[in-house]
């Protein structure tokens, strides 16, 4: 167990996934370094977007993709 990524753990969820709290403030910082953290999310679970999507849509299809991964459950 080390220490530096204890920062990290706090919005992984227990799958290793990002938790929704932190898929959304990245949403609100509305800065183009988290739309690409978004992206990069997104690409992580094969979600489908456009270039031009908001950031809440990322969002909805980040959390869409982690669902259809575990099996389509819902919590």
């Amino acid at each position: 167990m080390s220490l530096h990524i204890s920062g990290v753990e706090k919005w992984l969820d227990e799958n290793g996934n990002p938790n929704f709290s932190y898929l959304q403030s990245l949403a609100k910082e509305e800065t183009l370094d988290s739309l690409e953290k978004l992206r990069s999310i997104a690409d992580d679970h094969n979600a489908n977007y456009e270039n031009g999507d908001s950031a809440q849509v990322l969002v909805d299809m980040i959390v869409s993709a982690m669902k259809k991964e575990d099996g389509g459950s819902s919590t």
